[in-house]
């Protein structure tokens, strides 16, 4: 299995899934963790993919993902398998090459397809349990707590490993 991409919800995984509405009914406040961040930082830097599919929209998530420079925002989207076939496609990607995270029911689908097509999927240790049932891999951190970094502290090394092996 080569990852070449990670796509990730982001309510479970890249925060804790608490949701702040203010007067205006606004969801104004994210909190992310610099953990997961410097990690996205660390796979641009090893050439691989990363892009959010979540179900929610708000300005604290575009403002997070652009401070680093993901652009690949897929937000909004209730029913993820339509971004992330775009995904493929865009970046000329098999579904077998991606690592998927996620935390909850609406997961699901793309869990399936990535691992029917031998890829990768993950979860948080938090996630729900039929999500954790069908992912290849629960990790031990908690949604919001760096999960994200984890998982691709996991696939970095996966990689750095197999180098050393052809060298």
């Amino acid at each position: 299995m080569v990852i070449k991409a990670i796509l990730s919800d982001v309510d479970g995984v890249m925060n804790d899934g608490v949701i702040f509405i203010d007067s205006n009914g606004d969801e104004s406040i994210k909190s992310f963790h610099v953990k997961d961040g410097m990690g996205i930082k660390t796979l641009q830097q090893q050439k691989i993919f990363f892009g959010v599919i979540s179900g929610r929209s708000c300005k604290a998530l575009v403002a997070r993902m652009n401070q680093l420079g993901v652009f690949d925002l897929y937000l909004g989207k209730r029913h993820k398998l339509e971004s992330f076939e775009h995904f493929l496609q865009k970046y000329n990607l098999k579904a077998s090459e991606v690592a998927y995270i996620g935390d909850d029911l609406n997961d699901l689908i793309l869990m399936d397809v990535v691992n029917k097509a031998g890829g990768l999927s993950a979860c948080p240790n938090d996630a729900v349990t039929k999500v954790k049932e069908m992912a290849q891999l629960s990790l031990e951190t908690n949604g919001g707590h760096g999960v994200l970094r984890e998982l691709i502290d996991l696939i970095l090394d996966k990689i750095k490993v197999k180098d050393a092996i052809q060298e």
